[in-house]
């Protein structure tokens, strides 16, 4: 159904607020943010109890028509056939923060939101969003977007020390951010305190930066923590991304095993200090 109609379910007075605690949403239509931004705030005055919320707002694409095992071939044509029942939605319909504020849920626990573009949010509104979901275990945001050109991210790095400062219990992390931008040498860090798995590899990255942001990384994770590209971690239902741009892919492919190094040297080092 579409959005609107959803929408006039739940503002239904007679609708069972308190018994709602998981809405799935899967968009059938190219949606207007207006219409997002109005779920949310009906969803703020009334499913207070909401724990989880998954909202797919991309265009289907059959999973069948991208080879996974073709991550670094993106000029097949065949593998970049879509399955598309409706058209893309303007990129007037980027959701920007306005859109995002009032999602303010402090008993959410999981939180899903995909779309055709890139989210237009900054890292102070990050740390917003953080503080207004205090209790998220999973935090997928929009870290894989259905357009192949979705748009370059406002959100950097610096808003995952937001998420590892507020969101303690957050335990998987996939979210679509600004890795080109200079890591400077006082950049505040906070360790996730759960984190088990993260999924960063659409995001922009130069071969250059590769050392910076792994060191970064490494003192962000836990060490038992693992940094995926896989794109079965972000494909639902009846949506897979598009092919990984695969210069890109590679850079964050060697981040992953560099990290997945550190975080072993220093687990095996934190286990000789304490027999000591």
């Amino acid at each position: 159904i579409p959005l609107a109609t959803l929408l006039c379910m739940l503002d239904d007075p007679y609708f069972p607020a308190t018994q709602l605690w998981t809405l799935c949403f899967r968009a059938v239509q190219a949606e207007k943010k207006s219409c997002v931004t109005n779920m949310f705030s009906i969803m703020r005055a009334r499913y207070r109890k909401l724990q989880e919320l998954a909202l797919y707002l991309s265009r289907p694409r059959d999973p069948k028509s991208v080879n996974p095992a073709s991550d670094s071939d993106s000029d097949s044509e065949d593998e970049e056939t879509p399955f598309v029942p409706w058209r893309s939605p303007e990129r007037t319909e980027t959701l920007q923060w306005k859109t995002l504020a009032p999602l303010d849920f402090p008993e959410l626990t999981r939180l899903h939101l995909v779309h055709e573009y890139t989210l237009s949010i900054s890292d102070e509104e990050a740390v917003v969003l953080a503080k207004t979901l205090p209790n998220l275990e999973v935090l997928e945001l929009n870290p894989a977007p259905g357009n192949p050109n979705p748009g370059v991210p406002k959100l950097t790095l610096r808003c995952l020390y937001s998420f590892a400062q507020s969101l303690r219990q957050l335990h998987h992390l996939s979210v679509l951010l600004d890795a080109t931008q200079t890591i400077e040498s006082d950049t505040p860090v906070a360790v996730f305190q759960r984190l088990e798995k993260a999924f960063l590899c659409v995001s922009p990255i130069r071969i250059k930066d590769r050392d910076s942001v792994t060191l970064h990384l490494a003192r962000l994770f836990p060490t038992t923590a693992v940094l995926t590209s896989e794109r079965s971690y972000v494909s639902e239902w009846d949506y897979t991304p598009p092919v990984f741009e695969s210069n890109r892919l590679a850079v964050w492919q060697d981040v992953e095993r560099d990290l997945h190094l550190i975080l072993n040297a220093k687990q095996d080092w934190l286990k000789d200090i304490r027999k000591h």
